[in-house]
């Protein structure tokens, strides 16, 4: 009998924009996993991924010492969701000395600090960020929800999810790369509706996520409800997943391209 999967700490950042141009709907960006991933292969997913040891580094806590952290949610797992994100989108959640967010004169510094978290130096982000003069903007982080994968399957995560406005110019480097095939910024009930109809595999963290979000209009909206939500960590049980209670989902999904 192999021992029980430990959960392994993860973040995820769900990225908000008031529609195409600042106009229309609430909408959020979705990443869809390689077939051929460990761990919840083809599905769509918010970027994210596992806390590195360099995300752990002493170092952030001076970087990051005029930033406002959640208590609930270590800053080794803030670090990891700004990273993830980038590395996956090309998308930095980072400000410079005066609190701006980063403009377009360190698009080509930033590209390649990107191909270096792409070739797994995970410790290149605070190096290039203090090259840069910038710093992880943590407080922008809105920590949102706490899901642990059941017990039972070949690969545990103990996900903390947040919320974050898009950097304004969101179309500057958004791309795939990384560890997802496909992007697409979407409204929270089309997404959902695409997971119900199997368009879509979306597992049930990502669900409830995405059900939370579209019961707002506005990323201001969206941000300032989950500023004062309280955060329940969810433990759901592996029985718990069925056709229908999770409608849409292949169970095959949930255990990775290796079977488990």
């Amino acid at each position: 009998m192999s021992a029980e999967a430990t959960p392994q700490d993860a973040a995820t950042v769900v990225l908000l924009r008031n529609g195409p141009r600042g106009r229309g709907p609430l909408e959020v960006l979705l990443l869809e996993r390689p077939p051929h991933a460990a761990f919840a292969p083809g599905a769509t997913v918010f970027p994210g991924g596992r806390v590195e040891s360099a995300d752990r580094d002493p170092g952030w806590l001076a970087r990051c010492r005029a930033e406002i952290v959640d208590p609930r949610a270590p800053l080794a797992v803030a670090i990891a969701a700004i990273r993830e994100c980038f590395e996956e989108t090309g998308l930095l959640l980072a400000i410079d000395p005066r609190g701006r967010a980063v403009g377009r004169d360190h698009t080509g510094a930033l590209a390649t600090l990107r191909r270096r978290l792409l070739a797994g130096d995970a410790s290149a982000l605070r190096e290039g960020l203090n090259r840069l003069g910038l710093r992880p903007a943590v407080a922008s982080l809105v920590f949102c929800a706490h899901w642990i994968t059941p017990a039972g399957l070949p690969r545990r995560y103990d996900t903390r999810f947040y919320l974050a406005r898009a950097p304004e110019e969101e179309a500057r480097g958004a791309e795939t790369g990384g560890e997802s095939v496909r992007w697409g910024w979407t409204t929270p009930a089309a997404a959902l509706e695409h997971g119900r109809t199997r368009a879509w595999q979306i597992l049930p963290p990502t669900r409830a996520v995405l059900a939370g979000v579209g019961a707002h209009r506005t990323c201001a909206e969206a941000l300032a409800a989950a500023r004062t939500a309280p955060v329940v960590t969810v433990r759901p049980e592996l029985a718990d997943v069925t056709p229908a209670r999770v409608p849409g989902l292949d169970p095959a999904v949930l255990l990775g391209a290796d079977g488990g």
